[in-house]
């Protein structure tokens, strides 16, 4: 009897001065009432006044769950207030959470919404603290009492964040907002875990929220404590340049003899995670016929000696993998493709040879002497690398023209061992 009253009064008020006042007039007018029963504390009004809101929100009626929320909490209504913010929440926190929403209104700042926030806007870690003991000290179930402070935290510490891309391409994900609250969400979330484990918010506090802001606070601490270490095994980009010496085995050796002219080597690489993908210049090494004797023929045609030298050239790709990363060292064995070529040596037995494709396995151990502290977790840092390097490079050497004169040039295997030493920057 009292709600049809209280709806006849309110009717009344609002349209006391029209005569056929618009929803909107009716809605305002409702709003004006439900803060008026507040700043009163005539809660059974108040009451009448939310559900009446509440059961015009497909008309258009401008009223938040969140007003709700903070209506109940001005009532005394705690149990209630806590389940609804709870709820709110969890959109933001559980991820398998979707229930269907409807579609609200957007309230203005009018009375009513700027009286329901004035206690919560700016929302501070001395707010949450606030609302978290007023509600301790209420006869609200143990479980609220923890779980609301728990969540007021939470709100704290997480936040969403939206990437759009064009008009197709959005999503949300969570971010850590503030640190502040971190560890008081962490003690209280794993004490809820501990008590309510059949809860629902027990679940997802468990499975998603606490592991997402336990994994960030440890890595904060490992920065506190060591600010490069957390750029261990990351991606980057590096420039090398230096020099290096090398001898040539396998078959080619036995016509041929090699030794270093001048020897210069270059690098590029793309590193992610673990894994490194390396492009490769390097040139130096002089190859040459070795002094033999040859018939009669090939001495009458080609003479008794020959000085003509060729200096090499290899390029190619290599695929590693860091096995060892800290401060100041850094392995990465690698293997690779790629391909050297020898410029003709003007004689039928060295007529313009290449390898085609070989093959290159190696290590790079590198010396971190220098790096730079970055200001946060994520942010770039900078370091200067000395680089030793060793590769074999396994192939057939074979003539362009595979002969020469009606000479047969035959192919020959060869193994190329090099150790380099480099200068590197790295962008990590």
């Amino acid at each position: 009897m009292k709600k049809i009253l209280f709806t006849i009064s309110l009717l009344l008020l609002v349209g006391g001065a029209l005569a056929n006042p618009s929803k909107k007039e009716l809605f305002s007018r409702a709003r004006d009432a439900l803060k008026a029963s507040l700043v009163q504390q005539d809660f059974e009004r108040s009451k009448q006044a939310i559900e009446y809101l509440k059961s015009h929100i497909d008309e258009g009626a401008p009223f938040w769950e969140f007003e709700e929320y903070l209506a109940l909490m001005e009532m005394g209504e705690y149990d209630q207030g806590v389940e609804i913010y709870a709820n709110a929440r969890r959109i933001v926190l559980d991820s398998s959470y979707h229930p269907e929403m409807k579609n609200r209104v957007n309230p203005e700042d009018d009375p009513l919404h700027l009286y329901l926030y004035r206690n919560v806007v700016p929302f501070t870690k001395t707010t949450a603290d606030s609302l978290a003991s007023i509600v301790q000290k209420s006869n609200a179930k143990d479980e609220n009492k923890l779980l609301f402070k728990t969540l007021l935290n939470a709100e704290l510490v997480i936040g969403l964040r939206t990437f759009s891309y064009g008009e197709n391409i959005r999503f949300t994900y969570r971010v850590i907002a503030d640190t502040t609250a971190a560890e008081d969400f962490l003690k209280n979330a794993k004490e809820y875990i501990e008590r309510y484990s059949q809860s629902v918010h027990a679940q997802y506090l468990k499975d998603q929220v606490v592991p997402f802001v336990q994994g960030y606070m440890d890595k904060q601490r490992e920065f506190r404590r060591d600010p490069i270490a957390h750029k261990y095994y990351t991606g980057g980009l590096g420039l090398y340049a230096g020099s290096w010496i090398g001898f040539l085995c396998g078959e080619l050796s036995d016509v041929s003899e090699s030794e270093m002219g001048t020897p210069l080597q270059f690098e590029v690489e793309l590193r992610y995670k673990r894994v490194s993908l390396s492009a490769f210049l390097r040139f130096g090494m002089i190859v040459k016929p070795k002094q033999v004797e040859y018939d009669d023929f090939h001495s009458s045609y080609l003479g008794d000696s020959y000085d003509d030298a060729s200096t090499d050239e290899s390029m190619g790709v290599t695929l590693g993998a860091v096995v060892y990363d800290s401060h100041y060292l850094r392995v990465e064995p690698f293997i690779g493709l790629g391909v050297t070529y020898m410029p003709s040596f003007e004689i039928p037995l060295f007529d313009s040879y290449s390898t085609g494709a070989q093959w290159i396995m190696g290590t790079n151990v590198d010396f971190r002497f220098y790096a730079s502290k970055p200001t946060r977790i994520g942010a770039l840092s900078t370091a200067w690398v000395l680089r030793f390097k060793y590769k074999v490079l396994i192939g057939t050497a074979e003539s362009s023209t595979k002969s020469n004169g009606g000479m047969y040039s035959p192919s020959y295997g060869t193994v190329h061992h090099e150790f380099g030493l480099s200068l590197g920057f790295n962008l990590w």
